[in-house]
């Protein structure tokens, strides 16, 4: 039984890695989430947004950025060697961030499978309680398997091994409304006129659209330590709940936990000077896929 799901595990990763447009019909984004807080909290950020990472969650977020900030972190994601790195700059309702995945040390036989997301967006307040924001974002992937041959110059060797490749751009939309001093409302829509194009050298281009994925989301400071999340993601398809809390036990120290679409996930943060270091840890599911760690560091300026 374990060697079934192990199996199942590594096809459903598999699946996820190729190039969505490699199939036919319609694609999704694929790429993980952004940011330790925001995992630490069950991923209920659209309406809490408040840091670099709104360039993912919600980029009118990013008008409530008032310092300078980077954001950086690392993941091995499920544990399984295939590495997760993301980066992020905002600053004055503006942001840009890339997000990387290296997949060549999951990869049995070898080869080399990479993803690339660049971002750039902007925010702008359009009353004292209206905030508005959009991002573009540009995706690459590539995929180079392991001793490529080129049949043409080496006739009658009748092995050939072909690359795959993907790009294509997307947009996101953000909305963010302050209610009170200390609840706020937000939803997105992401990868808005989405294509993801695909080609290797054995076939023509080929072009998908992207599912746009709408999501809601309410956040409410109880007191000034303890903030709460909800969220309602892939609106009018198998929609998800999102819950998320964060505490602050002392000046430099806060907790957090969530629910993830029925997995449990928590998290900490440690704030000294202009750092501030941070952990989550999502648990696993039944297949073993959800497990993951995350470490990031964000500093202000």
């Amino acid at each position: 039984m374990r060697r079934m799901k192990v199996l199942a595990a590594a096809a459903a990763i598999i699946a996820a890695m190729v190039p969505a447009a490699a199939f036919a019909g319609s694609a999704d984004s694929g790429m993980p989430t952004v940011g330790e807080r925001a995992q630490a909290m069950g991923n209920a950020f659209v309406a809490v947004a408040n840091d670099a990472s709104a360039i993912y969650w919600n980029p009118a977020g990013l008008a409530l950025v008032k310092n300078r900030q980077a954001q950086i972190s690392h993941t091995d994601l499920y544990g399984w060697g295939i590495d997760y790195n993301h980066v992020a700059y905002a600053d004055g309702g503006y942001g840009a961030s890339w997000s990387h995945i290296d997949a060549s040390d999951f990869l049995m036989g070898g080869g080399d499978w990479t993803d690339d997301m660049y971002t750039i967006a902007g925010s702008r307040q359009v009353d004292p309680q209206t905030y508005i924001g959009a991002a573009v974002k540009w995706r690459k992937q590539k995929y180079n398997p392991p001793a490529t041959i080129d049949s043409s110059r080496n006739p009658g060797s009748g092995i050939t091994a072909y690359g795959l490749s993907g790009d294509g751009f997307s947009v996101d939309v953000g909305l963010l409304y302050l209610v009170d001093e200390a609840t706020t409302v937000g939803a997105t829509i992401q990868d808005l006129f989405g294509e993801l194009k695909t080609q290797n050298t054995d076939r023509d281009v080929s072009a998908d659209k992207m599912n746009p994925n709408i999501s809601v989301g309410f956040s409410r400071k109880s007191d000034n330590d303890s903030l709460y999340a909800i969220q309602i993601s892939d609106l009018g398809e198998e929609s998800t709940v999102h819950f998320g809390i964060e505490k602050k036990l002392q000046e430099e120290f806060v907790v957090r936990a969530g629910v993830d679409d029925e997995v449990v996930t928590a998290g900490l943060g440690f704030t000294r000077n202009q750092w501030q270091i941070n952990y989550s840890f999502k648990n696993k599911s039944g297949l073993g896929l959800e497990r993951t760690q995350r470490f990031g560091a964000v500093v202000y300026f």
